[in-house]
């Protein structure tokens, strides 16, 4: 041990102190601070780490319920899509019933983004309604509620205001709830609506809910500035300083569905209830906001001028709310629905003034919806327009007492109601040609040229037994018509081969006399006057044999006899009897003879690829002698075909070339149960070879659809593909067109045709379209007087349609196709002749004086025609 150290104890040091009081010493304490940080440190990551853990199950649990509310609401939008209301019933919460039952009401009516009552329908680019999703440009975002139980999904939807303005952006709002299985579209809380608000200015009172303080509060001023300039353009009305309206914007659903009727507006109560804005949808620009204002606009406008006219609701209801809407429009609070495309109708439909008889007398506003309606609203537009003398306020201060239609229309314009028909005629035209100039100021410049032909019309200026008939001229090109000849009686004209001459017939009603002329170069050639002739234009071919049908004096047709046309020029035309009907070869060196005489089956061909078909007491299916015989039938050329049954023979021949025939057979003797078949045979050898039968035709009609019993009327071979035939068939109720390869098997429907006691049919010259006339549809809107042009596209299965006055048809054919095939001539009134380009879609139309057109030709122009 070291001797420098100085050990001591406390003992020995005591010993100098005082022993009686032992002295206290005061001990410092040292905190342990570092561990204790060491600790905090540890207890905040701690508590950080199950923040972050709640805070990422919270993320979790509000991503799954985004997901789940994204599902249902894109099942909503697939029911929507499809207004499937089993898949979107289970999809509704059912705490409030009535808002329930609104929601599938909305859905059935097409409603449920739809707010076209408001003039904000849907834009055709949302109208699918594709799934919905958090990277969607329509995606605004969801808001999930604390406990997890609730959400509001905020998304866009695109609607369009028309009237040619771009569509707009609403932000709609669906608050969805938690149910047992499923998340489910519910009704806001009142939590969510606010309490009600009101406000007022000179000329409204608005209630309203919190949720739209903001937006109603605007509304508010801005619709009380466009009813004070409404006012004053409402000549010759004025508007009280009296007038006000309330107007609540009620967060009911049903009230969306209450502006499908007008009738909840015109009930004489100044108190409006319109849906609130967050229930039609929220704007998001300017433009949006505009078209919201004129929204809810319209209605007060509307509930404004029938308060000042003192309208009773609801006398004449269709046509106060077409000028109503008229008047709107007028204001710019709402689009017009008369289209270009509406102007197109109206000429292609024939309607008249009297088609709109039916909605006048109505006194609810369901009319609104027939699907006629449009024509209303066409009327509507080209009363006001072309009577610009005529308000549309005055026009519905006249609706506002009970009279008839015919009444109402001599009022317009100041006349006594026994003129009323007079008028309905004078509109029904003037309706015409305002549809016209319409049509052609919106549908551009002519695609093609002309043709470099003319057009032949007879016109008749009476209908009566003095009938005196014209035959017009018409040089396209030039706009001009000429007349080149009148005749007493009826004249109809028919083209023959080549378009250098027509065939002209004039039939005297007095005396039955019937006079025909190979018509060229403005003089007429009478042909065959000693047997009384009588032809629908068929010759052969090339044009040298024309068929007629001769009599005695006084008798029937009797006889078939053919005319050798360039004989005529003779002054003598040579004549050739036949023992039947004959049908020729495209080269024209053939024909086959069916021994009927005119017209046992009503069936009458004639040039062109034309035929007439007739409902008539005389007609005759059942199997006759066919013969196949030499172009003009000699006897010692004819080739008696033996047929495949017992009787042999057929009906209705037909050539598909210049070496193969075909017919159709009835395989018993009689009709009335028989089954038909179609042959074809080849010149080589006559041996007939079953293709198909009336069976095959009907299975090719839907099942659910098949009539009792299909009746084969004619079978033509199309003009250039020898594969193809068209075959028309009737049942009781109408007429149906068959497109057949025969080739192939294949069988197609192509046109079904409510029946008319005539039936023309013709190809054009490249095959690619066919017309076919049929009556209109039988409902109790169509008119009924009117004959109906189907032209029928092979080659894309469509079809347009063009209606004409059956005044037309007496009967004759009252259409042609130009020698080029580009244009299809069709008379469709006393005044209008149309010019239709198919392959362009363009239709132009030929205005004229000259009364009842019965029958028209393309010709072409005289050698001299500069």
């Amino acid at each position: 041990m070291s001797d420098n150290f100085d050990w001591q104890t406390e003992d020995d040091t005591a010993w100098d102190i005082d022993e009686a009081r032992p002295r206290r010493v005061a001990m410092a304490v040292t905190w342990p601070w570092r561990t204790l940080a060491v600790m905090a440190g540890l207890l905040m990551i701690a508590a950080l780490a199950v923040y972050w853990q709640f805070s990422r199950r919270i993320e979790m649990l509000t991503a799954v319920v985004e997901n789940d509310v994204l599902s249902t609401h894109n099942l909503i939008n697939r029911a929507v899509a499809t207004q499937d209301l089993e898949l979107m019933a289970p999809l509704l919460s059912a705490r409030d019933l009535s808002w329930t039952n609104a929601q599938e009401q909305l859905l059935e009516k097409a409603l449920f983004y739809d707010r076209a009552p408001l003039g904000l329908p849907l834009a055709e680019t949302a109208a699918s309604l594709p799934d919905l999703s958090a990277a969607d440009v329509y995606f605004i975002n969801i808001e999930v509620a604390p406990d997890m139980n609730s959400a509001e999904l905020h998304f866009l939807q695109e609607h369009d205001p028309g009237a040619g303005q771009d569509t707009v952006m609403l932000a709609h709002t669906a608050v969805y709830r938690r149910g047992r299985t499923r998340w489910l579209l519910s009704p806001p809380d009142d939590a969510f609506w606010g309490a009600w608000q009101t406000n007022e200015t000179e000329w409204l009172t608005m209630a309203y809910r919190a949720q739209d303080a903001e937006i109603a509060q605007k509304l508010l001023a801005d619709l009380a500035t466009m009813l004070a300039d409404v006012c004053r353009q409402l000549t010759p009305l004025t508007c009280p300083v009296t007038l006000r309206l309330d107007v609540r914007l009620d967060p009911d659903p049903g009230t969306l569905l209450a502006l499908t009727d007008p009738a909840t507006l015109y009930d004489g109560n100044l108190r409006v209830n319109l849906p609130a804005p967050t229930l039609v949808g929220l704007p998001v620009d300017e433009a949006g906001y505009q078209a919201l204002l004129r929204g809810y606009a319209a209605p007060l406008v509307a509930v404004m001028i029938t308060e000042l006219i003192g309208w009773e609701c609801c006398v004449h209801a269709p046509f106060y709310q077409a000028f109503m809407d008229y008047q709107l429009n007028q204001l710019g609070l709402r689009p017009w629905p008369v289209s270009a495309e509406t102007h197109a109708q109206i000429i292609n439909s024939g309607v008249h003034v009297d088609a709109l008889s039916s909605f006048y007398p109505e006194t609810a506003f369901d009319a609104l919806e027939s699907p006629e309606m449009w024509q209303l609203y066409a009327f509507a537009d080209f009363l006001m327009r072309q009577h610009p003398d005529l308000a549309p306020v005055e026009i519905l201060i006249g609706l506002n007492r009970p009279q008839t239609f015919q009444t109402w229309l001599a009022g317009l314009f100041g006349s006594d109601g026994n003129e009323g028909v007079v008028i309905k005629e004078r509109l029904s035209r003037d309706w015409w040609l305002f549809a016209h100039a319409q049509m052609v100021a919106s549908q551009g410049p002519r695609p093609l040229p002309f043709p470099e032909q003319d057009l032949q019309l007879t016109c008749a200026d009476d209908f009566g037994e003095m009938a005196a008939t014209t035959l017009y001229r018409y040089e396209v090109d030039k706009d001009k018509w000429r007349p080149e000849v009148s005749l007493d009686g009826f004249m109809v004209v028919n083209p023959l081969p080549g378009d250098e001459a027509t065939l002209l017939q004039t039939i005297n009603v007095v005396t039955e006399e019937i006079v025909p002329f190979i018509w060229q170069g403005g003089a007429g050639l009478p042909i065959a006057p000693e047997v009384n002739p009588l032809s629908w234009g068929q010759t052969d071919p090339t044009g040298r044999y024309l068929l007629i049908y001769g009599r005695e004096a006084e008798g029937d047709y009797t006889q078939q006899l053919l005319i050798d046309v360039p004989s005529c020029a003779t002054g003598t035309c040579n004549l050739i009897s036949l023992n039947g009907l004959p049908a020729w070869s495209p080269d024209g060196s053939q024909m086959i003879l069916s021994q009927l005489s005119f017209p046992e089956n009503a069936l009458l061909p004639a040039t062109s690829g034309r035929l007439a078909l007739f409902a008539g007491d005389t007609l005759s299916l059942a199997n006759v002698p066919l013969y196949r015989a030499d172009s003009i039938g000699s006897p010692e050329s004819q080739v008696a075909l033996a047929g495949v049954a017992d009787p042999p023979g057929g009906n209705l021949p037909f050539w598909l070339d210049a070496q193969t025939y075909g017919y159709v057979h009835v395989a018993q003797g009689f009709v009335g149960e028989a089954r038909q078949e179609i042959f074809l045979a080849s010149t080589a050898d006559d041996v007939p070879r079953l293709i198909l039968t009336a069976d095959d035709l009907l299975a090719a009609i839907p099942e659910a659809e098949q009539p009792f019993r299909l009746s084969i009327r004619y079978v033509l071979a199309h003009p250039t593909d020898p594969d193809l035939l068209v075959v028309m068939a009737t049942s009781r109720t109408e007429n149906v067109l068959f497109v057949v390869n025969w080739q192939d098997s294949l069988v197609e429907t192509r046109l079904r045709l409510p029946p008319h006691n005539y039936h023309f049919f013709g190809f054009s010259p490249d095959g690619r379209y066919f017309v076919a006339t049929g009556a209109p549809e039988a409902d109790s809107t169509a008119p009924q007087d009117v004959i109906v042009y189907h032209l029928h596209d092979l080659a894309r299965r469509e079809t347009h349609t063009y209606v004409a006055d059956s005044s037309a048809f007496i009967p004759a054919f009252t259409f042609d196709w130009s020698a080029d095939g580009e244009w299809l001539a069709l008379i469709l009134n006393d005044g209008v002749v149309s010019l239709v380009a198919p392959d362009y879609g363009y239709q132009h139309l030929i205005l004229h004086d000259y009364g009842g057109c019965s029958s028209l030709a393309w010709v072409n122009p005289p050698p001299d025609h500069p």
